[in-house]
């Protein structure tokens, strides 16, 4: 995870410049960020691995950019997610541990006075979709939907059962 984390945190840097460049020519390109938990570096086809097959991804990654020698600034992933959204080391805005499913607790997430990612792009006129693992903050003030993005299709927590009981651990909005 953590030399991943690192990579897209590189990789959103390359996008960003390669966005400004588009810009001023007035083409938009498309931005794909995949941030995986947990993933050894030969844990896709495109790194050496052969015993999980994974094309599209690696279709992906040959048809971009790749960074093959990166490191994260965290070890867990919660700071690791902060840095890769706002492009700021984590300790610089106190974001120093992974957060705990607070719903109440506006303190236990990404601070509000950090601009995101999906903030900076929609200021540009881009339209943002998360998936997944949110894990930066439970609070309705730091759902995805209040910090830039779009659409949301995920979770909040850190983690959650892949069957749940009550179907709340999976959230959808618009």
């Amino acid at each position: 995870m953590n030399k991943l984390s690192y990579l897209m945190a590189l990789l959103f840097c390359c996008v960003m410049t390669s966005h400004v460049l588009a810009q001023q020519s007035m083409i938009k390109p498309n931005v794909i960020i995949i941030l995986t938990d947990d993933q050894g570096y030969a844990d896709v086809g495109f790194n050496g691995c052969r015993d999980i097959p994974t094309p599209n991804i690696d279709r992906i990654a040959n048809n971009g950019v790749r960074f093959s020698r990166a490191y994260v600034t965290y070890s867990v992933c919660g700071p690791s997610r902060a840095g890769i959204m706002t492009g700021r080391y984590q300790d610089r805005f106190g974001f120093g541990r992974n957060p705990l499913l607070a719903p109440n607790d506006t303190m236990q997430g990404l601070p509000l006075t950090e601009q995101t990612m999906a903030e900076m792009l929609q200021q540009s006129g881009y339209t943002s979709m998360a998936l997944g693992k949110w894990h930066l903050g439970a609070h309705k003030s730091q759902y995805p939907l209040k910090r830039g993005f779009n659409e949301f299709f995920g979770f909040l927590e850190g983690g959650h059962s892949y069957f749940p009981q009550d179907g709340s651990s999976m959230m959808s909005r618009k």
